[in-house]
């Protein structure tokens, strides 16, 4: 992914953390501009523990000048299997 594009935020699916690539998470050793698909797969959430993979990819709709959060479908599958 290039640097150009923007940037991308993940919820964690257990707590509701927000993962954002433009902040990064320095606390976790995370530096600021930091891709998702660049952290490693034993990083876990911050805040409840679970794993990168207990993840989604969150997208900004615009619904009526409303700001709207809703969950990747790609990522996360009616059937609760894994797409990994």
């Amino acid at each position: 992914m290039s640097a150009l594009e923007a940037w991308r935020e993940y919820l964690c699916k257990a707590c509701g953390y927000i993962y954002n690539e433009r902040d990064g998470d320095v606390d976790s050793g995370l530096a600021p501009g930091t891709r998702f698909e660049d952290i490693p797969e034993d990083w876990y959430c911050p805040i409840c523990g679970v794993t990168k993979a207990d993840f989604v990819l969150v997208e900004e709709v615009r619904v009526s000048g409303v700001k709207a959060r809703t969950h990747s479908v790609a990522s996360h599958p009616r059937d609760g299997s894994s797409l990994h």
